[in-house]
Protein backbone atom coordinates (compact mmCIF):
# COMPACT_ATOMS: atom_id res chain seq x y z
CA UNK A 1 0.00 0.00 0.00
CA UNK A 2 1.50 3.57 -0.83
CA UNK A 3 1.11 6.80 1.02
CA UNK A 4 2.92 10.38 0.75
CA UNK A 5 6.29 11.00 2.41
CA UNK A 6 6.20 14.12 4.08
CA UNK A 7 10.04 14.49 2.88
CA UNK A 8 9.94 14.16 -1.10
CA UNK A 9 5.83 14.26 -1.29
CA UNK A 10 5.50 11.55 -3.70
CA UNK A 11 3.96 8.47 -2.63
CA UNK A 12 6.15 5.85 -1.46
CA UNK A 13 5.84 2.07 -0.75
CA UNK A 14 8.82 1.32 1.29
CA UNK A 15 8.97 2.91 5.33
CA UNK A 16 11.00 2.50 7.67
CA UNK A 17 11.59 4.09 11.39
CA UNK A 18 12.84 7.76 11.57
CA UNK A 19 13.81 9.33 14.57
CA UNK A 20 12.35 12.76 15.36
CA UNK A 21 15.17 13.33 17.33
CA UNK A 22 18.67 11.90 15.57
CA UNK A 23 18.73 8.16 17.11
CA UNK A 24 22.75 8.51 18.31
CA UNK A 25 22.11 11.34 20.71
CA UNK A 26 19.05 9.15 22.45
CA UNK A 27 16.35 9.88 20.18
CA UNK A 28 13.23 7.96 21.17
CA UNK A 29 10.42 9.78 19.38
CA UNK A 30 9.79 7.36 16.00
CA UNK A 31 7.69 8.12 12.91
CA UNK A 32 6.54 5.72 10.02
CA UNK A 33 6.06 9.01 7.66
CA UNK A 34 9.45 9.17 5.69
CA UNK A 35 10.06 6.84 3.35
CA UNK A 36 13.10 4.79 3.22
CA UNK A 37 15.14 6.73 0.14
CA UNK A 38 14.35 9.80 1.85
CA UNK A 39 15.13 8.56 5.69
CA UNK A 40 18.88 7.63 4.10
CA UNK A 41 19.44 11.09 2.54
CA UNK A 42 18.44 12.23 5.29
CA UNK A 43 20.61 10.50 7.40
CA UNK A 44 23.96 11.08 5.03
CA UNK A 45 23.54 14.52 4.76
CA UNK A 46 21.69 16.13 7.89
CA UNK A 47 21.51 13.85 10.67
CA UNK A 48 25.32 12.88 10.43
CA UNK A 49 26.81 16.42 10.10
CA UNK A 50 24.33 17.47 13.07
CA UNK A 51 25.34 15.25 15.41
CA UNK A 52 29.41 15.14 14.49
CA UNK A 53 29.61 18.93 15.37
CA UNK A 54 32.03 19.10 17.93
CA UNK A 55 29.51 20.93 20.17
CA UNK A 56 27.30 18.24 19.85
CA UNK A 57 30.05 15.16 20.29
CA UNK A 58 31.17 16.92 23.58
CA UNK A 59 27.81 15.78 24.82
CA UNK A 60 27.65 12.94 23.33
CA UNK A 61 31.09 12.12 25.13
CA UNK A 62 30.10 13.34 28.51
CA UNK A 63 26.50 11.46 28.60
CA UNK A 64 28.32 8.12 27.27
CA UNK A 65 26.25 8.10 23.87
CA UNK A 66 28.20 5.92 21.65
CA UNK A 67 29.09 5.45 18.24
CA UNK A 68 28.83 2.19 16.75
CA UNK A 69 28.88 0.38 20.31
CA UNK A 70 32.08 2.95 20.38
CA UNK A 71 32.56 5.45 23.14
CA UNK A 72 33.61 9.45 22.05
CA UNK A 73 36.33 10.66 22.23
CA UNK A 74 36.73 14.26 23.46
CA UNK A 75 36.51 16.44 20.44
CA UNK A 76 38.40 19.15 22.24
CA UNK A 77 41.16 16.56 23.11
CA UNK A 78 44.58 19.25 23.18
CA UNK A 79 45.65 22.18 24.45
CA UNK A 80 43.59 25.43 23.20
CA UNK A 81 44.15 29.05 23.96
CA UNK A 82 41.67 31.46 24.64
CA UNK A 83 40.69 34.99 23.88
CA UNK A 84 43.23 35.90 26.65
CA UNK A 85 46.07 33.89 24.88
CA UNK A 86 46.32 31.30 27.82
CA UNK A 87 46.89 27.87 27.11
CA UNK A 88 44.24 25.66 28.67
CA UNK A 89 43.09 21.77 28.18
CA UNK A 90 39.53 20.83 28.31
CA UNK A 91 38.57 17.91 30.58
CA UNK A 92 34.87 16.74 32.21
CA UNK A 93 34.52 17.39 35.24
CA UNK A 94 31.70 15.07 35.98
CA UNK A 95 28.44 18.39 35.47
CA UNK A 96 29.95 19.40 32.23
CA UNK A 97 32.99 20.39 30.40
CA UNK A 98 35.48 22.96 32.41
CA UNK A 99 38.66 24.50 30.44
CA UNK A 100 41.95 24.17 33.04
CA UNK A 101 45.21 26.91 32.77
CA UNK A 102 48.07 24.36 31.80
CA UNK A 103 50.87 26.16 34.01
CA UNK A 104 52.58 28.75 31.64
CA UNK A 105 55.05 31.59 32.51
CA UNK A 106 54.58 35.32 30.76
CA UNK A 107 57.61 37.23 30.75
CA UNK A 108 56.46 41.25 31.07
CA UNK A 109 58.92 43.91 30.73
CA UNK A 110 58.35 46.97 33.28
CA UNK A 111 60.42 50.22 33.84
CA UNK A 112 61.79 48.20 37.14
CA UNK A 113 63.05 45.44 34.69
CA UNK A 114 61.18 42.03 33.48
CA UNK A 115 58.10 40.67 35.53
CA UNK A 116 57.29 36.55 35.07
CA UNK A 117 53.27 35.68 35.76
CA UNK A 118 52.25 32.38 35.83
CA UNK A 119 48.83 31.33 35.22
CA UNK A 120 47.51 27.52 36.18
CA UNK A 121 44.52 25.78 37.75
CA UNK A 122 44.82 24.99 40.99
CA UNK A 123 44.10 21.38 40.08
CA UNK A 124 47.38 20.95 38.43
CA UNK A 125 49.54 22.49 41.67
CA UNK A 126 50.49 19.50 43.96
CA UNK A 127 52.76 21.67 45.94
CA UNK A 128 52.97 25.38 46.12
CA UNK A 129 56.49 25.90 47.21
CA UNK A 130 57.29 23.43 43.95
CA UNK A 131 55.49 25.40 41.86
CA UNK A 132 57.42 28.14 42.91
CA UNK A 133 60.92 26.98 42.90
CA UNK A 134 60.19 25.44 39.22
CA UNK A 135 58.84 28.27 37.62
CA UNK A 136 61.53 31.08 39.81
CA UNK A 137 64.02 28.77 37.52
CA UNK A 138 62.62 29.26 34.47
CA UNK A 139 62.20 33.35 34.79
CA UNK A 140 66.14 32.76 35.84
CA UNK A 141 66.95 30.84 32.83
CA UNK A 142 64.59 32.91 30.57
CA UNK A 143 65.64 36.71 32.15
CA UNK A 144 69.17 35.83 33.08
CA UNK A 145 67.83 37.58 36.52
CA UNK A 146 67.15 35.70 39.77
CA UNK A 147 63.29 36.16 40.85
CA UNK A 148 63.63 39.09 43.92
CA UNK A 149 59.96 37.98 45.71
CA UNK A 150 56.67 36.41 44.46
CA UNK A 151 52.90 37.19 44.95
CA UNK A 152 50.43 34.22 44.41
CA UNK A 153 46.70 34.79 43.48
CA UNK A 154 44.69 32.04 43.86
CA UNK A 155 41.76 33.03 41.27
CA UNK A 156 42.45 30.96 38.34
CA UNK A 157 40.26 27.85 39.57
CA UNK A 158 38.47 25.86 36.30
CA UNK A 159 36.18 27.61 34.42
CA UNK A 160 32.80 26.39 32.56
CA UNK A 161 32.70 26.13 28.71
CA UNK A 162 30.06 28.64 26.81
CA UNK A 163 29.47 27.51 23.03
CA UNK A 164 27.75 29.72 20.79
CA UNK A 165 26.26 28.75 17.90
CA UNK A 166 25.73 31.26 15.18
CA UNK A 167 23.73 31.50 11.66
CA UNK A 168 26.98 30.19 10.22
CA UNK A 169 26.50 26.68 11.59
CA UNK A 170 24.35 25.48 9.16
CA UNK A 171 24.67 22.11 9.82
CA UNK A 172 23.27 22.53 13.14
CA UNK A 173 20.51 24.69 12.01
CA UNK A 174 19.51 22.39 9.21
CA UNK A 175 19.61 19.67 11.61
CA UNK A 176 16.95 22.12 14.02
CA UNK A 177 14.36 22.12 10.94
CA UNK A 178 14.34 18.52 10.29
CA UNK A 179 13.25 17.80 14.15
CA UNK A 180 11.04 20.90 14.08
CA UNK A 181 9.23 19.99 10.53
CA UNK A 182 8.75 16.16 11.40
CA UNK A 183 7.48 17.71 15.14
CA UNK A 184 4.90 19.97 13.40
CA UNK A 185 3.59 17.88 10.79
CA UNK A 186 3.10 14.84 13.39
CA UNK A 187 1.40 16.33 15.83
CA UNK A 188 -0.64 19.02 13.37
CA UNK A 189 -1.45 17.72 10.18
CA UNK A 190 -3.01 20.39 8.45
CA UNK A 191 0.32 22.34 9.11
CA UNK A 192 1.51 20.02 6.04
CA UNK A 193 0.02 21.81 3.47
CA UNK A 194 1.43 25.51 4.70
CA UNK A 195 3.10 27.06 2.37
CA UNK A 196 6.40 27.01 4.65
CA UNK A 197 5.87 23.48 5.30
CA UNK A 198 6.27 22.59 1.57
CA UNK A 199 9.50 25.25 1.18
CA UNK A 200 10.85 23.41 4.13
CA UNK A 201 10.17 19.92 2.96
CA UNK A 202 12.02 20.53 -0.45
CA UNK A 203 15.33 21.88 2.00
CA UNK A 204 15.48 18.86 4.18
CA UNK A 205 14.71 16.66 0.69
CA UNK A 206 18.00 18.05 -1.00
CA UNK A 207 20.03 18.83 2.31
CA UNK A 208 20.75 22.27 2.15
CA UNK A 209 19.60 25.73 3.45
CA UNK A 210 17.52 27.76 0.96
CA UNK A 211 18.92 31.65 2.07
CA UNK A 212 15.78 33.38 0.60
CA UNK A 213 14.12 32.17 3.89
CA UNK A 214 16.61 32.70 6.19
CA UNK A 215 14.55 35.55 8.13
CA UNK A 216 12.03 32.25 8.50
CA UNK A 217 15.03 30.03 9.66
CA UNK A 218 17.14 32.04 11.62
CA UNK A 219 14.81 35.43 12.73
CA UNK A 220 16.81 38.20 13.81
CA UNK A 221 14.11 39.50 15.73
CA UNK A 222 13.29 36.22 18.20
CA UNK A 223 13.54 37.06 21.73
CA UNK A 224 16.27 34.20 22.32
CA UNK A 225 17.35 35.52 25.38
CA UNK A 226 14.18 35.33 27.13
CA UNK A 227 13.02 32.09 25.89
CA UNK A 228 16.53 30.84 27.32
CA UNK A 229 15.72 31.95 29.95
CA UNK A 230 12.07 30.70 30.31
CA UNK A 231 13.35 26.78 29.21
CA UNK A 232 15.78 27.45 32.08
CA UNK A 233 13.61 27.90 35.05
CA UNK A 234 11.37 25.12 33.69
CA UNK A 235 12.20 22.32 35.68
CA UNK A 236 10.29 20.19 33.07
CA UNK A 237 12.20 21.06 29.80
CA UNK A 238 15.33 21.58 31.49
CA UNK A 239 15.48 18.10 33.04
CA UNK A 240 15.46 16.65 29.54
CA UNK A 241 18.20 16.65 27.03
CA UNK A 242 16.46 17.42 24.04
CA UNK A 243 13.57 19.40 23.35
CA UNK A 244 10.62 21.15 20.85
CA UNK A 245 8.36 23.85 22.06
CA UNK A 246 5.83 24.60 19.23
CA UNK A 247 3.43 27.62 19.57
CA UNK A 248 2.25 30.68 18.00
CA UNK A 249 3.64 33.85 18.78
CA UNK A 250 2.13 37.28 18.36
CA UNK A 251 3.18 38.88 14.85
CA UNK A 252 5.42 35.99 14.07
CA UNK A 253 3.28 33.19 13.20
CA UNK A 254 3.55 29.41 14.35
CA UNK A 255 7.08 28.88 15.90
CA UNK A 256 9.70 26.04 17.05
CA UNK A 257 12.44 26.54 19.83
CA UNK A 258 14.50 23.55 19.55
CA UNK A 259 16.86 22.51 22.83
CA UNK A 260 19.65 20.06 21.89
CA UNK A 261 21.58 19.60 25.32
CA UNK A 262 22.30 22.94 26.10
CA UNK A 263 22.33 24.77 23.12
CA UNK A 264 18.79 26.41 21.65
CA UNK A 265 17.76 27.60 18.26
CA UNK A 266 14.10 29.59 16.97
CA UNK A 267 12.70 29.69 14.14
CA UNK A 268 9.71 30.31 11.83
CA UNK A 269 7.30 27.45 11.19
CA UNK A 270 4.20 29.52 9.39
CA UNK A 271 3.79 33.03 8.26
CA UNK A 272 0.39 32.41 10.09
CA UNK A 273 -1.41 31.50 13.07
CA UNK A 274 -4.33 29.22 12.75
CA UNK A 275 -2.84 26.07 13.59
CA UNK A 276 -2.78 25.86 17.41
CA UNK A 277 -4.95 28.24 18.63
CA UNK A 278 -3.55 29.29 21.82
CA UNK A 279 -2.30 25.77 22.42
CA UNK A 280 1.53 24.94 23.41
CA UNK A 281 2.52 21.42 22.10
CA UNK A 282 5.96 20.06 23.64
CA UNK A 283 8.37 17.05 22.80
CA UNK A 284 10.75 16.31 25.34
CA UNK A 285 13.30 13.69 24.94
CA UNK A 286 15.49 12.58 27.54
CA UNK A 287 18.64 11.35 25.58
CA UNK A 288 20.28 8.72 28.44
CA UNK A 289 16.92 6.36 29.44
CA UNK A 290 14.94 7.75 26.19
CA UNK A 291 12.42 8.70 28.30
CA UNK A 292 9.92 10.54 25.93
CA UNK A 293 7.14 13.17 27.04
CA UNK A 294 4.78 14.93 24.44
CA UNK A 295 2.33 17.27 25.49
CA UNK A 296 -0.08 20.06 25.47
CA UNK A 297 2.01 22.67 27.88
CA UNK A 298 -0.33 25.78 28.82
CA UNK A 299 -3.44 27.12 28.09
CA UNK A 300 -6.23 25.55 29.62
CA UNK A 301 -10.00 27.10 29.35
CA UNK A 302 -11.28 25.22 32.54
CA UNK A 303 -11.25 22.11 34.36
CA UNK A 304 -12.88 20.09 36.77
CA UNK A 305 -11.45 18.91 39.96
CA UNK A 306 -12.07 15.53 41.87
CA UNK A 307 -11.34 14.66 45.39
CA UNK A 308 -9.45 12.00 47.40
CA UNK A 309 -12.46 12.10 49.84
CA UNK A 310 -11.21 9.08 52.22
CA UNK A 311 -9.39 11.80 54.51
CA UNK A 312 -12.60 14.18 54.66
CA UNK A 313 -13.71 15.23 57.79
CA UNK A 314 -17.78 16.46 58.17
CA UNK A 315 -16.29 19.97 58.01
CA UNK A 316 -14.79 19.19 54.38
CA UNK A 317 -18.55 17.78 53.31
CA UNK A 318 -20.10 20.90 55.18
CA UNK A 319 -17.48 23.63 52.99
CA UNK A 320 -17.99 22.00 50.48
CA UNK A 321 -21.88 22.41 50.02
CA UNK A 322 -21.50 25.48 51.18
CA UNK A 323 -19.65 26.73 48.60
CA UNK A 324 -21.24 25.13 45.66
CA UNK A 325 -21.98 25.58 42.54
CA UNK A 326 -18.27 27.26 42.42
CA UNK A 327 -16.20 25.14 44.88
CA UNK A 328 -13.12 27.05 42.67
CA UNK A 329 -13.25 29.81 44.32
CA UNK A 330 -12.77 28.29 47.85
CA UNK A 331 -9.33 27.32 46.76
CA UNK A 332 -8.83 30.88 45.24
CA UNK A 333 -6.31 33.68 46.05
CA UNK A 334 -6.38 37.16 45.52
CA UNK A 335 -5.11 36.55 41.73
CA UNK A 336 -7.62 34.08 41.03
CA UNK A 337 -4.91 31.39 40.99
CA UNK A 338 -5.07 28.07 42.49
CA UNK A 339 -1.98 27.35 44.70
CA UNK A 340 -0.90 23.54 45.43
CA UNK A 341 0.59 22.36 48.75
CA UNK A 342 1.97 19.39 50.02
CA UNK A 343 0.87 17.51 53.42
CA UNK A 344 2.36 20.18 55.86
CA UNK A 345 0.50 23.07 53.80
CA UNK A 346 3.33 24.25 52.36
CA UNK A 347 2.61 25.68 48.96
CA UNK A 348 4.54 23.69 46.12
CA UNK A 349 3.00 25.16 43.14
CA UNK A 350 1.40 29.13 42.85
CA UNK A 351 -1.11 27.11 40.51
CA UNK A 352 -2.66 23.98 39.04
CA UNK A 353 -2.11 24.37 35.22
CA UNK A 354 1.53 23.02 35.44
CA UNK A 355 0.39 20.08 36.94
CA UNK A 356 -0.60 19.49 33.13
CA UNK A 357 3.27 18.08 32.43
CA UNK A 358 2.63 15.21 34.08
CA UNK A 359 0.15 14.24 31.21
CA UNK A 360 2.14 12.44 28.09
CA UNK A 361 1.32 10.69 25.03
CA UNK A 362 4.12 8.37 23.82
CA UNK A 363 2.14 6.82 20.58
CA UNK A 364 -0.60 8.54 19.45
CA UNK A 365 0.45 11.87 18.40
CA UNK A 366 -1.65 12.62 15.68
CA UNK A 367 -4.43 13.07 18.20
CA UNK A 368 -3.03 16.20 19.77
CA UNK A 369 -4.06 19.27 17.77
CA UNK A 370 -7.56 17.57 18.38
CA UNK A 371 -7.67 16.60 22.05
CA UNK A 372 -10.06 18.98 23.94
CA UNK A 373 -10.39 17.40 27.28
CA UNK A 374 -7.40 15.18 29.36
CA UNK A 375 -8.28 13.25 32.18
CA UNK A 376 -5.30 13.14 34.54
CA UNK A 377 -4.98 10.89 37.26
CA UNK A 378 -2.60 12.62 40.50
CA UNK A 379 -0.14 11.10 42.45
CA UNK A 380 -0.70 11.15 46.22
CA UNK A 381 0.06 14.23 48.34
CA UNK A 382 -1.19 17.09 46.41
CA UNK A 383 -3.49 19.01 48.29
CA UNK A 384 -5.87 22.62 47.78
CA UNK A 385 -6.49 24.58 50.53
CA UNK A 386 -9.50 26.26 51.67
CA UNK A 387 -9.33 30.28 52.34
CA UNK A 388 -11.86 30.28 54.56
CA UNK A 389 -10.79 27.54 57.15
CA UNK A 390 -7.17 26.34 55.97
CA UNK A 391 -8.47 22.68 55.54
CA UNK A 392 -6.41 20.60 53.06
CA UNK A 393 -8.19 18.88 50.58
CA UNK A 394 -6.57 16.15 48.75
CA UNK A 395 -6.33 15.71 44.93
CA UNK A 396 -7.01 12.98 43.21
CA UNK A 397 -7.99 13.82 39.19
CA UNK A 398 -8.27 17.00 37.63
CA UNK A 399 -9.58 17.03 33.86
CA UNK A 400 -8.36 20.02 31.94
CA UNK A 401 -10.56 21.28 28.83
CA UNK A 402 -8.12 22.78 26.07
Amino acid sequence: MQKECIICRTLKSNFNEEHIFPKTIGGGFKIYSVCSDCNKSMGDKIDTPFVNLKQILLFRHNYGLQRANRNIKNPFHGKHTTEEGNTVIIQNHGDGFYYDFIPQMQIIETENGPVGKLTLSEKFVKSEEDVIKKYSQEFENRTGQPVGFHKVEKNTSSKPITITVTDSNNDFILGCLKIAYEAAVTCIPKYYTDDLAIVYSKMLEIGKINREYKEYINPPTFPLEEIISKLNKDSAINSFHCAVVISNIETMGLTAIIKIFDMVHCLILSKESIYLDNRVILFLNDSIQETLICSILKHISTFQLEFNTNSFTDNHWLELKQNEPNVGKLFMDAREQIPVYNEKKEMILQHLSPLQSLGNWNTDYGSLSTIAKYNLMLPNGLFLKSTKSNLLYELSVIDFNY
